[in-house]
């Protein structure tokens, strides 16, 4: 129900204006084109060091994050979670998704990037700013994390368990520019997207309270 007396957690607003703040400058520095000279240079560099072994881990590292592996997991979470009893936390994934579905599609539209000609494989339909593989990839596996804190107390736990969302998030981007599907600047705005989708939905969710069952 409603608790008309909680109101939002100072981090939580201050994190969604820091994020969306920081994506909006990204976003009308991507339209200005002030960013294209440090696009280029990151994306040859990166292309500098192709390989058919990083070719392959980048392919692998961009299935992770693509739309069949993460709806596939977010189903199974969900669920999870649910069966568990942890309705907050599924709901609050499940928000956070959709949340982020919204801003990729609202963002995508509104910017109308063109893609960079890819080096490897064929480019995608959709616009480029922002990715779309590094911002559900923020807003699955963080908060994937988030709301299960009760299943990591070890503290060596849990440094490894953020360690590997780090890594699998840093490989997801990464992919993508390698690939030459996305600017360097469509990832970072992607990351950015996803936390504010993280952190908005947290604010307006610290806000409900939800009857668990017993």
């Amino acid at each position: 129900m409603n608790d008309s007396g909680k109101s939002p957690r100072p981090a939580g607003l201050v994190l969604t204006l820091l994020f969306g703040a920081l994506f909006a400058a990204l976003g009308a520095a991507v339209n200005a084109g002030a960013t294209m000279r440090a696009d280029d240079f990151i994306r040859a560099a990166v292309h500098d060091w192709a390989s058919p072994a990083l070719t392959w881990a980048a392919n692998a590292a961009s299935f992770i994050g693509g739309t069949p592996v993460i709806c596939g997991a977010l189903a199974a979470a969900v669920l999870l979670l649910w069966s568990t009893g942890d309705r907050r936390a599924s709901l609050r994934l499940t928000a956070v998704m959709a949340a982020a579905l919204a801003i990729d599609l609202a963002t995508k539209y509104g910017f109308q990037r063109i893609r960079p000609e890819p080096f490897f494989g064929t480019e995608p339909d959709s616009f480029s700013f922002p990715s779309g593989h590094a911002l559900f990839a923020v807003a699955f596996f963080v908060t994937l994390l988030l709301v299960v804190p009760g299943r990591f107390r070890a503290a060596r736990t849990n440094v490894f368990a953020w360690s590997v969302v780090l890594f699998l998030v840093t490989a997801i981007g990464l992919s993508r520019i390698y690939l030459g599907v996305h600017y360097p600047s469509d990832v970072a705005g992607g990351y950015l997207a996803g936390g504010v989708a993280i952190a908005a939905v947290s604010t307006v969710l610290d806000r409900i309270d939800f009857a668990q069952p017993s």
